[in-house]
């Protein structure tokens, strides 16, 4: 079976996939240098990093569906992109000009997970805005696969 992708839909659909693993990596990145740049005992670093980035996330989850349902799902995927994009760019520009303190690699964790958590949902919930209804479980079951590798 060939997929039916309109060009601009197929292009959107491929760009939020790369932004997701983007997004993924840096926060593997964070994991590391997390692990590494804490001197007060192995694992604290990782548990820091998991309580920072995936927190955030598990707290909104439960409620998330119900205000995405609400909302203009196009406008909550590009708000959360530019927030995500935006505190990746500081944090950046952080390490750029010297090491930032774990504070500020906290906030802006936490900031970028609560981002994730809003885009997700939603990127899920548009799949079947974007995908034609004959392969909307192809490309479902594709997003689903990339997500979690």
């Amino acid at each position: 079976m060939e997929w039916n992708f309109s060009g601009e839909k197929n292009v959107r659909y491929h760009i939020q996939r790369v932004n997701f693993f983007n997004t993924n990596v840096l926060d593997g990145q964070f994991f590391y240098y997390l692990e590494f740049n804490r001197n007060d005992g192995v694992g604290r670093g990782i548990n820091d990093c998991w309580a920072y980035c995936f927190l955030p996330q598990a707290i909104l989850g439960p409620f998330i569906g119900v205000w995405l349902d609400r909302w203009n799902r196009k406008k909550t995927m590009i708000l959360a992109d530019s927030a995500i994009a935006f505190f990746s760019l500081i944090l950046g520009i952080y390490f750029f000009f010297g090491e930032p303190s774990l504070g500020v690699v906290y906030v802006i964790l936490m900031i970028r997970s609560t981002a994730s958590a809003f885009h997700a949902p939603a990127f899920q919930a548009a799949i079947p805005l974007i995908a034609p209804e004959d392969q909307l479980t192809r490309v479902a079951g594709w997003h689903q696969m990339v997500d979690r590798l």
